[in-house]
C-alpha cells in the first residue's frame, strides 16, 4: 500500500482564555503559532495541501496564511465544538472539484488522515514522524498520541475510520472516539509516546513554559 497522508489542522476556536487570537501570537521560532504548525506538518503531507479549519478568527488567519502552502476552510458551525471542525476538515479534504473522492484505494484519495491541533507549540516534524512511521507499520490501525494518562490527537486515522470522522458533531473532538476504540477494540489502536502533544497554548502565560521547555530549562 502506498502511504498517502492528508492533514487537517484545527484552528477554529475562539481563544477565549487567551483574550485574542492565540494562533497568530509569536512562536519562539519567530513565526506565528499557526504558521509553525503548518510548517512542521508540511514535510509529512503526501496528499494535497494541509487543510486548516478556521472559525472565530477566519479573517486574521486568512491574512496570516495567505502565502502559506495550505488551504483554509471556514467551519460555519465552529461554535458547536471541535467535532464539527474535524468533520468539516475531513470532508473538505475528501472533496475534489466539488465531488467526493473515492476512498477505496485510488491514487486520488488519501490512505490516512492526520488530525492536528493548531495550538501545540512544541510539535516538531520529528515528533510527528514517530506517528507516521508507526502508521506505515500498522496501516489499518489508528495511531494516537499518548502522554501521561491521556490518549489524544495528533492522531493518524486509516481510511476505515473516515466515515466516523466525517460524522462527528459534538464538542468532544476525536477524544471520545479514541477512548471508545481503546475500550471496545484495543487491537485497532496503537499508542505512540508524544509528550509534545501535552503542551498547548491556552493563555498568554503558557508561553513562559513553552519557552522554558524549548530551551530545556523546565
Amino acid at each position: 500500500m502506498q502511504f498517502r497522508l492528508g492533514i487537517v489542522i484545527l484552528a477554529a476556536g475562539a481563544s477565549e482564555r487567551y483574550g485574542a487570537n492565540k494562533l497568530i501570537s509569536r512562536h519562539p521560532s519567530g513565526c506565528s503559532l499557526i504558521r509553525h504548525t503548518v510548517q512542521v506538518c508540511l514535510p509529512l503531507c503526501t496528499f494535497r495541501s494541509p487543510v486548516v479549519v478556521t472559525g472565530r478568527w477566519h479573517d486574521s488567519l486568512k491574512t496570516e496564511l495567505c502565502l502559506a502552502p495550505c488551504r483554509l476552510t471556514y467551519n460555519v458551525n465552529w461554535q458547536q465544538g471541535m467535532g464539527t471542525s474535524i468533520a468539516f476538515g475531513v470532508n473538505s479534504l475528501l472533496i475534489n472539484g466539488g465531488k467526493p473522492v473515492d476512498t477505496s484505494g485510488e491514487m486520488n484519495s488519501p490512505t490516512h488522515i492526520l488530525i492536528v491541533l493548531g495550538d501545540l507549540p512544541l510539535l516538531s516534524t520529528d515528533s510527528l514522524l514517530a506517528l507516521t512511521h508507526t502508521a506505515q507499520r500498522h496501516p489499518h490501525k489508528i495511531i494516537a498520541s499518548a502522554w501521561q494518562q491521556n490518549v489524544t490527537v495528533p492522531a493518524i486515522f486509516p481510511a476505515e475510520a473516515f466515515p466516523v470522522l466525517k460524522s462527528l458533531n459534538n464538542d468532544k473532538g476525536a477524544g471520545l472516539y479514541l477512548k471508545k476504540v481503546m475500550a471496545e477494540k484495543p487491537d485497532d489502536i496503537e499508542l505512540v509516546a508524544h509528550a509534545q502533544a501535552g503542551v498547548d497554548i491556552d493563555k498568554p502565560s503558557d508561553w513562559l513554559f513553552c519557552d522554558s521547555a524549548a530551551t530545556g530549562h523546565v
